[in-house]
């Protein structure tokens, strides 16, 4: 038997985690208009504490091997702001798990589960979230209007927070693939949820991200973003001076293969 001991799951999600994945997107499975699910599913040797904030796992690993996906999908990210009718279920166990915090303004609107496996080798762990998502979902922006960027479902247009500035920069996929990047507006919900967008040299539409707010350290940003097709993600970190003008912004992101940089600067 393995001795076990549990840490105390911070606030939000941990930037150190050992083991981080996005889950799949779920088809194939009929639920009902305005329900939201995801079925995580977890190959555990030991003691972990989950994180699920967003389609975004995040496991820390307490004793035993790094625990690893086995499957896990989603029909549609958990909601980056108040979740109604949460259910929590438990599809497949080997020892314990339990859910010890929902998702809230306070812990970045994560669901926080603990698993405490006490057998020899890696067991079986299924846990199924879903939510009322017919109340936080709202239509995406089109872009008949190059000045309003194509945000998801769940980005409120109320009370946001508005942030400009004109520069240059310019992103890669792979050291290839080069994007001009002029000018950048981001808007921030009173949720935390960020919608980015540059209009691009020689293109119509605009090159848009979207993400949820992390830190605010001084003016200083950190969104998790993902491009528009949620294929890249990884930290974006957005400077503003004290009129709400962008200064900066930078990112590094990946989807296990390729790899986008980004960098933009005022002029």
């Amino acid at each position: 038997m393995k001795a076990s001991c549990f840490l105390v799951l911070c606030s939000a999600v941990p930037a150190q985690a050992d083991t981080q994945f996005q889950a799949r997107r779920m088809i194939g499975l009929n639920l009902p208009a305005g329900k939201g699910q995801c079925d995580i599913r977890l190959l555990v040797d030991g003691d972990a504490d989950v994180s699920v904030r967003g389609d975004r796992v995040s496991i820390r690993t307490i004793a035993g091997r790094d625990a690893q996906d086995d499957g896990s999908e989603c029909n549609q990210p958990l909601p980056a702001g108040p979740v109604r009718d949460l259910r929590f279920e438990v599809k497949k166990r080997r020892n314990e798990i339990r859910m010890v915090e929902g998702p809230d303004a306070r812990n970045g609107f994560a669901a926080l589960v603990r698993i405490r496996d006490t057998e020899d080798g890696e067991g079986r762990y299924q846990f199924r979230l879903t939510w009322n998502a017919a109340s936080s979902e709202r239509p995406a922006a089109r872009y008949d209007n190059p000045d309003q960027p194509a945000a998801g479902a769940g980005f409120s247009w109320n009370n946001t927070t508005s942030m400009k500035g004109n520069g240059r920069g310019r992103s890669l996929v792979n050291g290839a693939n080069e994007i001009l990047l002029r000018q950048v507006s981001v808007e921030i919900d009173r949720t935390g949820k960020v919608a980015i967008w540059f209009r691009a040299e020689g293109r119509k539409l605009p090159v848009t991200f979207s993400g949820q707010l992390l830190a605010n350290e001084s003016g200083r940003l950190k969104v998790d973003a993902m491009t528009e097709d949620r294929r890249l993600r990884g930290s974006m970190w957005i400077t503003v001076d004290a009129r709400q003008q962008v200064e900066s912004v930078a990112m590094q992101a990946t989807d296990g293969r390729d790899q986008m940089t980004l960098a933009w600067e005022r002029r």
